[in-house]
């Protein structure tokens, strides 16, 4: 126990909050037009290609998979745990640069989604198996 939050927790927190932005963008872009109707201000509303969208959508997954790589960085977790980031993160990139540059940005949108959610607990099982066992 710790006074406050320790690294690991803050580590932990910009994991679950950088995962969220490409999980959402790619909800917004497949649901934009429902967004729209029901009068949410998005950010796809205003995208008509997408490609604003798609951009914020990668540029997180590289934020994200930059800091799943920071509990092995920093000694909190084995490499082991590391490669399967690496591996996981190679799994959510792909599917957002897809986003990022495809010409039907909608199923590149719904594949992202799927990722995002098989992505979180991938990631997050090896994680706490690892400081479990350590």
């Amino acid at each position: 126990a710790e006074n406050g939050i320790s690294t690991l927790g803050w580590i932990l927190f910009s994991i679950l909050f950088l995962w969220q932005m490409p999980h959402f963008f790619a909800i917004a872009w497949t649901y934009r037009k429902d967004y729209e109707k029901g009068g949410f201000i998005m950010l796809s509303n205003s995208d008509e290609n997408g490609t604003r969208v798609a951009r914020q959508a990668f540029a997180f997954a590289i934020a994200l998979v930059i800091s799943t790589l920071l509990p092995t960085l920093l000694g909190y977790a084995s490499w082991g745990y590391g490669a399967v980031a690496l591996i996981a993160g190679c799994y959510i990139l792909r599917p957002a640069w897809r986003f990022l540059k495809a010409d039907v940005r909608d199923t590149a949108a719904r594949r992202l989604f799927i990722a995002s959610i098989f992505y979180l607990p991938a990631l997050l099982i090896p994680l706490v198996l690892d400081l479990w066992l350590i």
